[in-house]
Order: structure tokens, then C-alpha cells, then sequence
């Protein structure tokens, strides 16, 4: 799946039916869910620059290790290596691998503006939190202070939210003053990636009737927002 932009992602992340099936999986934790959070998108980055989506051919990219990221990776003609981020810097200098996906704010913040000029965004995949507090602790609160506590969540949630997207906008700023450019891919190539990348939740989740049905869950909310 590919969201249309930010704002649909975080509308996606927020809605009412998503966000309840991402706090009940804070249950079995002895977790209480009291917000979801839209942290941005993860990007490309390669020493030789992605620039069309041809550009993915043959490449060797670090991901977090999934499954899913392994077979997207694959549909885009590049191979995904399972990587922690405290590896990615070594790895791109030592030519282990070619690029990473990642949050704007690692690239500027590990400085790889040394390995790599161009960030490309695809808005293919998007980083999601939750806040989460203890439920034993919870319960030993009264009625009106555990309002207090769920209430606090939503507000967190939306003045986070705000917050993340003006972050979002000086992250590209401060990129771009190391001396990097933030890339869009065209708009036939975006096209061309959403119908290769479509079938892959699909593939990944056929055998995990629960995820599958999460997936349901969010391609139903992304249409309605």
C-alpha cells in the first residue's frame, strides 16, 4: 500500500477503528494504549542516487528484516539486508550495502550526508507508534484520574501529531543545508511502484488470519481518509 501523503497516513493512523485494534494489542502486554502516533515516513537513500524507480534495480538496501520488507524489496529489483540502524553508517562506507530506508531525522541525524546526497520519498511506508501506560498501574487509580491520564493521550496525540510535521519540514531544511537534496519520484513511477508493491501485504499475511485482518482494517480507513 502506498498513502497518498502524510496527512492521509495520520488520519489513517487515527481513525477510531485503527486505533482501537492497535491498543488491543497493548492487552496482552498488561498495556494500556492512550495514543497513536504518525512519526513520518521511511525514505530511500543510496550512494548512487533513486532517482526513478528503475533505480532500485540491483541494489542493496538494509531493512529492518520483515518478511514483507524482504519481498518489497524484491518486487523493486534490489535485495533487502537485514540490518540494526547502529550497523547502517559502517555497512554504507565499507560498500556492504548501497543504501538504507530510513526516517529523515536518521539521515540527518547520523549525518550521512558523508555517504549519500539524495533522500527519496515514496510514502510507501510510514513509522507508527503508540503510547502506551501500565494497566496494573492504571487500575490502582481512581475513576476520575484515570480520565486524566486517557485524556492526556488524546491530547498528546494531536498536539504530537502537529509537532511532527512541522519537525518533518525542518528535517528536510536541515538536510538540505548538509548539502542534500530531498527527491520526489515521478508521478508514473509512483504509479508503477503501487501496483508492484499492492500484492505483497497480501502475499505476507495469507498465512496470519490476525494480521491480514489488521491489514483489512487500515486499507478500509486509508479510503476513507
Amino acid at each position: 500500500m502506498l498513502f497518498r501523503d502524510e496527512p492521509n497516513a495520520a488520519a489513517t493512523v487515527h481513525d477510531p477503528a485503527v486505533q482501537k485494534a492497535m491498543f488491543d494489542l497493548a492487552g496482552p502486554k498488561r498495556m494500556v494504549g492512550i495514543a497513536t502516533l504518525d512519526l513520518g515516513s521511511s525514505n530511500y537513500g543510496a550512494k548512487n542516487a533513486i532517482l526513478r524507480l528503475s533505480d532500485f534495480n540491483g541494489k542493496k538496501l538494509r531493512i529492518n528484516g520483515t518478511e514483507l520488507e524482504r519481498q518489497k524489496m524484491a518486487r523493486l529489483g534490489a535485495t533487502g539486508i537485514g540490518m540494526p540502524l547502529s550497523e547502517v553508517v559502517p555497512a554504507l562506507d565499507q560498500g556492504t550495502i548501497d543504501g538504507t530506508i530510513s526516517g529523515l531525522s536518521v539521515f540527518v541525524a547520523f549525518k550521512m550526508n558523508d555517504l549519500l546526497k539524495v533522500v527519496t520519498v515514496t510514502n510507501d511506508t510510514f513509522i507508527i507508534s503508540i503510547a502506551v501506560v501500565s494497566k496494573p498501574w492504571l487500575d490502582t487509580l481512581p475513576p476520575d484520574l484515570q480520565k486524566v491520564v486517557t485524556d492526556a493521550g488524546a491530547a498528546v496525540q494531536a498536539k504530537a501529531q502537529a509537532w511532527e510535521v512541522d519537525f518533518t519540514k525542518k528535517l528536510a531544511s536541515d538536510w538540505t543545508a548538509l548539502g542534500g537534496t530531498v527527491h520526489a519520484l515521478p508521478t508514473d513511477d509512483l504509479a508503477r511502484m503501487k501496483t508492484l508493491l499492492d500484492p505483497v501485504a497480501d502475499e505476507t499475511t495469507k498465512s496470519q488470519p490476525a494480521v491480514h485482518d489488521m491489514l483489512e482494517l487500515v486499507r478500509a480507513a486509508a479510503t476513507r481518509h
